[in-house]
């Protein structure tokens, strides 16, 4: 999977091991959700990562105040959750 070269050995490890159904999404590059950027703050997934998994994704996020307050409560980093929110605005 030359796509997921972002990803350490050790990260998909822990990700085929704690979260399956995110792995799957991931590795398939299907959208993931606010909840599974959530799972990979709370996995301490860095920024750059969770990021590259957005991007490579393609996921599109139209995030309510409330979704953005939930992540912000979550611990997720500020460049986190500006990226998710540029994803709508970016995308063609």
């Amino acid at each position: 999977m030359p796509y997921l070269t972002y990803l350490s050995q050790k990260e998909i490890a822990l990700l085929q091991t704690q979260t399956p159904p995110l792995w799957d999404k991931i590795s398939k590059n299907q959208p993931i959700s606010v909840y599974d950027v959530i799972l990979l703050q709370n996995l301490e997934f860095s920024s750059e990562v969770i990021i590259a998994i957005i991007a490579q994704t393609k996921t599109q996020f139209l995030l309510s105040i409330h979704e953005i307050i939930l992540l912000q409560k979550q611990g997720v980093p500020f460049p986190v959750i500006n990226y998710m929110i540029k994803t709508k605005r970016t995308t063609p």
